[in-house]
């Protein structure tokens, strides 16, 4: 009868001769097939976003930003280009400087936004550039409206705080009950669903690019972990890599699908990035009985004596 030692040591020396002559065949067969339908998959997919149906299609938004319809984001050099998009503000004075203000967004994230929805979330102006705007702007009525509900609440939250006796969060609702002196200018505010579609952060090229990359560097990582568990002859279930990238496929599908391509942040490309480091962690744990400490220290274990 085999004992955990002896299948340990089998797994540690490497196979049998026959299993060393029969190879993992099995496996590589099902990690070709798999790639074949993964492949298939994603050239269905990129299609589908080249052209959504009832949307523009990657040329028609390529030739829209080489007529200055639309605006690569990140490829802003002046405020001007960006006034074509802020036709929806009617105040000229509020639209030049709302294209100042994202040109310095983006300037300040050194032209890498990585989605239009920053501008919603990250943007921020403080009340003395607010105050620097001219008292009839109507944007600058909006802003001041928002401060203002939003001291209002801050103090609200002071009295709370002070009269619960919780003199130490006091601190946390600002000093004197006064909110913070930055705002979202975008935040809530109807303008962002109106430049958003005139708005890209990047290419469709580069997009492109981006999503063949990650899908091929999943499926070059899927087979180099074959092609070391080949090479150690490795004695591990031959089923287990192939429904794993199965699986990890599907999800790379499935998360390229979900978000905007042009407009939203690339988010399998970080999805890639953890699927391959989890191959890493799989071929390090299924190889560390060949490591010499890892060996060093088992033996340790066993040499010590049973409490």
């Amino acid at each position: 009868m085999k004992t955990y030692l002896n299948l340990a040591r089998e797994r540690r020396d490497g196979p049998s001769p026959a299993v060393g002559r029969s190879g993992r065949w099995i496996e590589r067969s099902l990690l070709v097939g798999i790639a074949v339908l993964l492949f298939f998959g994603m050239r269905a997919l990129e299609s589908n976003l080249s052209a959504p149906p009832g949307a523009p299609s990657f040329a028609t938004i390529e030739s829209r930003i080489g007529q200055g319809e639309v605006v690569a984001l990140n490829e802003v050099r002046q405020a001007e280009q960006l006034l074509p998009v802020l036709r929806g503000v009617e105040n000229e004075a509020d639209r030049q400087y709302l294209a100042r203000l994202i040109l310095r967004f983006a300037e300040e994230r050194r032209r890498a936004v990585a989605n239009v929805g920053s501008l919603n979330r990250d943007l921020r102006i403080s009340r003395e550039e607010i105050a620097q705007l001219a008292p009839e702007s109507p944007f600058r009525v909006e802003l001041e409206k928002r401060l203002a509900i939003r001291d209002q609440l801050a103090r609200r939250r002071a009295e709370r705080v002070a009269a619960s006796g919780w003199e130490r969060v006091r601190g946390l609702w600002g000093r004197g009950g006064s909110s913070t002196g930055m705002v979202a200018p975008f935040q809530g505010a109807s303008i962002v669903s109106q430049i958003k579609p005139g708005l890209v952060v990047r290419r469709p090229a580069a997009f492109q690019q981006a999503f063949r990359w990650s899908f091929w560097g999943l499926i070059a990582g899927l087979f180099l972990v074959h092609l070391v568990w080949s090479v150690t002859r490795f004695r591990g279930d031959q089923f287990l890599l192939p429904i794993s990238g199965l699986l990890c496929g599907i999800g790379f599908l499935a998360i390229s699908g979900m978000r905007d391509p042009l407009r939203d942040t690339l988010s399998f490309q970080d999805y890639t990035v953890g699927i391959l480091a989890g191959l890493g962690g799989l071929v390090a744990a299924s190889l560390s009985d060949r490591l010499p400490l890892v060996r060093q220290v088992k033996s340790w274990f066993r040499r010590a004596p049973r409490m």
